[in-house]
């Protein structure tokens, strides 16, 4: 699995490389249209699209039956019917939404490490924690912390015993990917640093790989379990993306985007829904 997320994300990087800059919005509408485009075409083709037409044909007939007619006993009834179609129109559409999701998810997942956080800006400070493994106590260890050029370490280490964490601030002083080497009694784990201005992937969180990370965002190798820490994180800054005088979250202007394309293109797409 990690195999594949590695895979799917240099598959994602590839199609929104051309869409990379200073500006998110390019590279949002490119990877909001092409996740409307995977999952209406995933939608259509794993469904039955005449019965599903059929049976959302039948609902809209219930409910015009209980409009038209004023009698109560008849209203009555057509609401009867009206639940009882959409309840079987619902039904058909458990199997493509069912589809959907897993290919939703990792469109999600690949999306959120482009838009969840952006770089560190040139220099600003951040802060780097590492979590050791509960059969490595932190005050118990030999830790040392390298940067690469352009990554100044300002403050730390500083270690947490009751988390088992040590933190140390760092100043990024170049523009572009940089590293830091994380040495705990002679087993050195690094870290990715992106810093500068562009829209791109950024990996927060190199941690242990687990079941649900299937779908993750893979910018880094996963740690090993044989590694004595399990995770480690830098703090990037929040993105989010100008429209006027609003900064608008990257997750609702995904779904409000695909949710206008879908709209748009399941028309020319003839996907019934």
């Amino acid at each position: 699995m990690s195999t594949f997320a590695t895979i799917a994300g240099r598959v994602f990087d590839a199609l929104l490389a051309p869409f990379a800059g200073t500006s998110p919005w390019p590279a949002m509408i490119w990877v909001a249209l092409l996740t409307t485009v995977c999952v209406l075409l995933v939608f259509k083709f794993g469904s039955n699209q005449q019965a599903i037409r059929r049976k959302k044909n039948r609902m809209l007939a219930r409910l015009l039956e209980m409009v038209l007619f004023e009698d109560l006993v008849v209203t009555l009834g057509a609401l009867r019917r009206m639940l009882a179609a959409q309840l079987v129109y619902l039904g058909a559409l458990l199997v493509p939404l069912g589809l959907c999701l897993p290919v939703l998810a990792l469109l999600l997942s690949q999306s959120s490490a482009w838009f969840a956080a952006r770089p560190v800006p040139v220099g600003a400070r951040t802060v780097l924690t590492a979590r050791l493994s509960q059969e490595s106590p932190v005050m118990d260890q030999e830790i040392a912390l390298t940067a690469a050029e352009g990554i100044a370490v300002e403050a730390g280490p500083i270690r947490a015993p009751a988390r088992n964490t040590i933190s140390w601030r760092l100043r990024v002083d170049r523009s572009g990917p940089g590293w830091v080497d994380l040495a705990v009694n002679g087993t050195v784990l690094r870290k990715q640093i992106v810093a500068g201005s562009r829209t791109c992937r950024v990996s927060p969180t190199r941690a242990r790989w687990g079941p649900l990370q299937a779908f993750g965002h893979a910018g880094e190798p996963a740690l090993t379990a044989e590694a004595p820490v399990e995770r480690i994180r830098l703090q990037y800054p929040e993105r989010r993306l100008p429209l006027g005088r609003f900064r608008l979250h990257w997750l609702a202007t995904f779904l409000l985007l695909t949710l206008l394309f879908g709209l748009v293109l399941k028309g020319p797409l003839r996907v019934t829904v």
